[in-house]
């Protein structure tokens, strides 16, 4: 973990995104600029499966999510005083148990268990002021998706019922209010999962117009949910920032590797760039899209003319890739993308 350590900074330079990656070893934070990775550094040790970044319903406070394999954490996430440093982070229990996935959809915290089940938690009862802040916590009754949580404690976590299908023996990723499982893709609403079509789904995007990967292809949400393209896949990604109905920026990956969509492209189309990176796990959106690598590296796709530092100017598409030191890194995702919230 001696790379971990290390200390490497920008100077002065603006545009910092902090990208978070999660996995064997702990939650990552890393600052990035253009195509370079800053400092960088654990903020967390555990050994983490997932990650999320939400607000509470209403608030501008950010809040950082993880599913590990003991529990479930959350950290509010602050500004540095130090311009060009690793922010603060206060990492605190929310109770769980060992979590497989977790998301944040319209302040409330989604995570799943290793039996299939789901249960959710308001955000407008955790203190996301931070471990020296002294906000006003909110300890009103909640309102969450049309559902209320009449004389219940504002951090109990709620375990919800499946809708009219056999549970599921697995969750394999949440995205929004979207569950990905073996018996098909499942939506909270009303305060239930309620199944929404296709069986043994392994992963779900619920940005712009939600999408599904399975074992006999890609699939996207119109009248009902339509095949896109054939094939095994393993993972989907899209935009937080894409429009409802729309996508901005999307990816899927199959045995072969990557796939993209875009607003100015034709359908999807394979990635074939020489740099384009492998083995990917997670891939996320900011002003570049970052790819987590099952090896434990973060890939940036540079933007043309983007300079990464000791580098010559890059080409459009073409990605730079840089060790984390993380084992079976997992997911990635990015602070500040903004977006909007998932109309499904």
């Amino acid at each position: 973990m001696d790379e971990l350590e290390e200390k490497r900074v920008f100077g002065k330079r603006g545009g910092v995104t902090p990208v978070y990656a999660v996995g064997d070893a702990g939650v990552v934070c890393a600052l990035v600029s253009g195509g370079s990775v800053g400092e960088f550094g654990i903020v967390e040790r555990c050994r983490g499966r997932d990650l999320a970044v939400g607000t509470r319903r209403g608030g501008e406070e950010r809040v950082l999510a993880v599913a590990t394999e003991a529990d479930v954490l959350y950290t509010p996430l602050v500004e540095s005083s130090d311009r060009f440093g690793v922010p603060p982070h206060h990492f605190q229990s929310l109770e769980f148990g060992p979590a497989t996935a977790v998301s944040i959809h319209d302040g409330v915290l989604f995570a799943a268990d290793d039996s299939g089940g789901v249960s959710r938690l308001s955000l407008r009862g955790l203190d996301i002021g931070g471990a020296d802040a002294n906000a006003d916590t909110d300890t009103s009754t909640p309102t969450d998706t049309g559902t209320t949580m009449d004389g219940v404690a504002p951090t109990e976590w709620i375990a919800l019922e499946y809708d009219g299908a056999a549970e599921p023996g697995s969750v394999r990723a949440l995205d929004g209010p979207l569950v990905a499982t073996d018996r098909g893709v499942f939506r909270y609403w009303r305060g239930r999962l309620t199944h929404a079509g296709l069986e043994d789904v392994r992963d779900v995007s619920a940005s712009g117009t939600p999408l599904t990967a399975t074992d006999a292809g890609l699939y996207k949400l119109g009248n009902g949910w339509m095949r896109v393209l054939e094939g095994s896949f393993d993972g989907v990604w899209a935009d937080p920032a894409s429009r409802p109905g729309a996508l901005e920026r999307a990816h899927a990956s199959d045995e072969g590797g990557l796939w993209s969509t875009a607003p100015k492209t034709e359908g999807w189309n394979r990635v074939t760039a020489d740099t384009a990176p492998d083995s990917i796990g997670s891939v996320a959106y900011g002003e570049a899209v970052f790819a987590g690598t099952t090896d434990g590296r973060l890939c940036i796709q540079q933007q043309a003319g983007e300079t990464a530092a000791g580098s010559s100017p890059a080409a459009a598409g073409e990605w730079r890739c840089h060790h984390l030191g993380l084992e079976a890194l997992r997911a990635v995702t990015v602070v500040g993308a903004g977006g909007h919230e998932p109309d499904v």
